[in-house]
């Protein structure tokens, strides 16, 4: 399985390549910290699973990354809108969602 984190994003017919840190500006980056489980590692889905799951849900996923070394982040598509979502990585349980303005 490649560095998810490294996939370039690819937005649609345009075909505009866009590096994770830039993809980021597209979203509305200005809240706290989230905190998603303070469980240890051992006890959170494997990647590979949570990125099943997170699919079957309905995303389109361009970056796969851990965050604050408490959640699951993704950055990509739902319901054709740009989104970045946090996940608890014990549960798949979404704890929060921005939409790209």
């Amino acid at each position: 399985m490649p560095r998810l984190s490294r996939i370039p994003l690819l937005l649609g017919v345009c075909g505009l390549a866009l590096t994770p840190s830039l993809y980021a500006g597209a979203v509305d980056l200005s809240h706290p910290k989230v905190v998603c489980t303070q469980q240890p590692k051992e006890k959170w889905i494997p990647v590979k699973d949570m990125y099943r799951i997170a699919e079957s849900k309905g995303y389109r996923i361009s970056i796969f990354k851990i965050s604050n070394d408490s959640c699951y982040e993704i950055y990509g598509f739902k319901d054709g809108t740009v989104v970045e979502a946090y996940f608890d990585p014990t549960t798949a349980t979404l704890i929060k969602q921005n939409i790209a303005k």
